[in-house]
């Protein structure tokens, strides 16, 4: 199941009001030219209203993050969430299942993650997030599945999820210690998941060190992108996959 888009409902119900707003105040009816430029416009407003609270706030939330205090991370998680669209169920680590520090719902928008105690925590979250952010599994190559203990694992779609992470959801000062665990984790997937040669060559590409000149250029470029999903497919050009 296709996962709707940020904030889609929210979207529809205003550019219906606007149009309708407009269909009143014209003489002429909406074209379709209209419409579209309604929807844009509205989209980009609706968008904004959720991240400009999370560019206000998250400067001194991040220092509160660099000085120890892990209590600041949920506030900067949950604003983050809702930038996104996504709904953030917390849980106590030794309530989570069997067998799984975290987990996401992409075709809900939705994730399970622990209180969150350190770094190492803070980025299991993020790359949950990165998950509803790179979408369901398609379960065609490059993806691939195994289902161990209930819950199924992609090694490609496990490297979006960080690359996401990374580059939408990581604080700056925590990018290093990022992507060391996130190295770790995906060379754990490596020795458990089938791969094709493409997700084996996203994977090698993203435990390498480099890449996070990649991620830094990309985290500055953020403002002036379209949209999160166009990444998925530079990503894919850039190991040729396109």
């Amino acid at each position: 199941m296709k996962p709707a888009a940020p904030h889609q409902a929210e979207v529809e119900k205003r550019v219906a009001a606007e149009i309708q707003r407009v269909d009143q105040a014209s003489q002429h009816g909406v074209s379709d030219w209209m419409r579209d430029r309604i929807r844009t416009r509205v989209t980009e407003d609706v968008l904004r209203s959720y991240a400009e609270p999370l560019e206000r706030e998250s400067p001194a939330l991040i220092r509160r993050l660099e000085r120890g205090d892990w209590a600041a991370a949920t506030a900067l998680v949950d604003l983050q969430a809702r930038r996104h669209d996504i709904k953030v169920i917390w849980r106590a680590p030794s309530a989570m299942p069997k067998g799984a520090a975290a987990y996401a719902h992409p075709e809900e928008r939705s994730v399970h993650v622990p209180l969150i105690a350190g770094v190492e925590q803070l980025a299991t979250v993020h790359h949950e997030l990165g998950h509803v952010l790179a979408g369901p599994c398609t379960r065609t190559a490059p993806h691939h599945q195994l289902v161990e203990g209930g819950f199924s694992h992609c090694a490609f779609c496990e490297t979006l999820a960080w690359r996401h992470a990374l580059e939408d959801f990581a604080p700056e000062p925590f990018l290093t210690a990022y992507h060391a665990h996130a190295a770790r984790a995906l060379e754990l997937n490596r020795k458990r998941c089938r791969m094709t040669t493409d997700a084996l060559g996203l994977l090698d590409a993203f435990v390498d060190p480099k890449i996070l000149t990649t991620v830094r250029a990309v985290r500055a470029a953020g403002g002036r992108r379209a949209y999160f999903a166009a990444k998925v497919e530079q990503w894919r050009k850039e190991l040729k996959h396109a």
